[in-house]
């Protein structure tokens, strides 16, 4: 049985559903199983061109029924036009419950066909789990949830010297109110932004600073946000309603959704206490470093395609 994932669109280096795909494709590859990659035509999806040389591409031809494509949310429209097509055998992996329907010119009964007929989905958190299934009415053993995997070797709180820093990616008006808050505020206290930076490049920086505020919009997990805790910090924000299975206080702050006034009166709590060590739960991050591990992540992925 060939694995056989579909590198579409353009490569983000700060994305993490792009960064969970990678994980998945080379744990499989390490445990044995033959991955691959489609060959795709388009010379502008950078995607494919980074991942050609590291796993033998193959073309839609050469798929057999004893084969398994790997459809991403966002590609549904793919799957149904080649894939389904062909009759070809697929799983479908649903790493953002908010872009199940981006593909805005199929009918919505066309998609929950696609989903249904689907060998097995693969969600990456409770809130997608069950979003899944109230969307497309399907049978919970058909639903695998895949468990993120954190590099924690990256990660240290040792050297927490600066204040605050935050990620705007997906949220960036909520970004420019809370940073001239903060300007106005507290203009003693360092604030750094991160954007278009690399896993590598991001724990460089919350391994530095005490607090990270979580700006991002609705998520299929939320990265950030625990590797920030997993670094040591105090995390302030929005658990992008997927998160909320580890974004418990007191390490966690959590604020409404979207609320700019809820977010600065959190603010203006954690500042005031920055330097309590109290308010970080040592016991906690250290149960969600062991939960979300690499080692558990890679068993989850292995788990999941050898029931196939």
């Amino acid at each position: 049985m060939k694995i056989i994932f579909t590198p579409m669109g353009f490569l983000n280096p700060t994305s993490g559903g792009m960064v969970v795909l990678e994980q998945q494709m080379a744990d499989l590859k390490s445990a044995g199983f033959e991955v691959y990659i489609l060959y795709c035509s388009n010379n502008e999806w950078n995607v494919f061109n980074y991942l050609d040389r590291l796993y033998p591409a193959i073309s839609l031809s050469e798929i057999t029924k004893q084969d398994i494509v790997i459809i991403s949310e966002e590609f549904v429209w793919y799957g149904i036009n080649e894939i389904a097509s062909r009759q070809l055998n697929y799983v479908v992996i649903n790493q953002g419950l908010f872009a199940t329907f981006y593909s805005d010119y199929l009918s919505a009964n066309q998609i929950k066909e696609f989903y249904k007929n689907s060998k097995l989905v693969i969600v990456n958190s409770d809130y997608t789990a069950r979003g899944v299934r109230k969307l497309f009415d399907i049978d919970s053993k058909k639903i695998k949830k895949y468990i993120i995997g954190i590099d924690s070797k990256l990660f240290s709180s040792a050297n927490k010297t600066k204040d605050v820093c935050y990620s705007a990616y997906k949220n960036s008006s909520i970004g420019v109110f809370v940073e001239n808050y903060l300007n106005l505020k507290y203009p003693f206290c360092s604030v750094t932004k991160i954007e278009h930076t690399t896993r590598k490049q991001f724990a460089d920086i919350v391994n530095t600073h005490k607090l990270f505020l979580s700006l991002g919009g609705p998520e299929g997990f939320g990265m950030p946000p625990l590797e920030a805790a997993i670094a040591g910090c105090r995390v302030i924000g929005f658990d992008a309603y997927a998160g909320s299975e580890y974004f418990l206080p007191p390490t966690f702050i959590k604020v409404n959704q979207n609320d700019h006034l809820d977010f600065i009166d959190k603010i203006d709590y954690a500042i005031d206490n920055i330097d309590d060590s109290s308010l970080y739960d040592t016991e906690y991050v250290d149960h969600l470093r062991h939960k979300y591990s690499l080692e558990n992540s890679r068993k989850s992925i292995i788990d999941i395609f050898s029931s196939i």
